[in-house]
């Protein structure tokens, strides 16, 4: 299911993580070489700052989980791919978030991940 906020994914996918901790998620994005203070990622829990795309992939990587997981949750089924990227979403990104979308597709698509 696509939600316009992430942070609810976020949020439930680091408590099924072994109900990691926030401190704990932002040490490992950290050592992964994404510069992140807890109060930041809270904020993206919490829906008042979107986490930008090139902070994707860490986060993916530090949860352990696919970057599409991220942006949805499939509770074990795969995604519907009739259902489209909202458009106001995509509208409202800058240039630099829609060349980093369009990298993080090419690079599931090469990956072979379904999605």
């Amino acid at each position: 299911m696509f939600r316009e906020n992430i942070g609810e994914n976020l949020r439930e996918i680091r408590k099924k993580k072994g109900r990691l901790s926030v401190a704990r998620v932002v040490d490992k994005i950290n050592d992964y070489g994404y510069e992140l203070s807890a109060d930041t990622y809270y904020k993206w829990e919490r829906g008042t700052r979107k986490p930008p795309c090139d902070a994707i992939p860490y986060i993916a990587k530090a949860l352990d989980v696919s970057e599409n997981m991220i942006f949805h949750l499939h509770e074990g089924r795969p995604a519907d791919l009739s259902v489209s990227f909202p458009a106001n979403v995509y509208a409202s990104m800058g240039e630099r978030d829609r060349a980093l979308i369009a990298d993080l597709m090419l690079r599931l698509k090469e990956s072979g991940e379904r999605w």
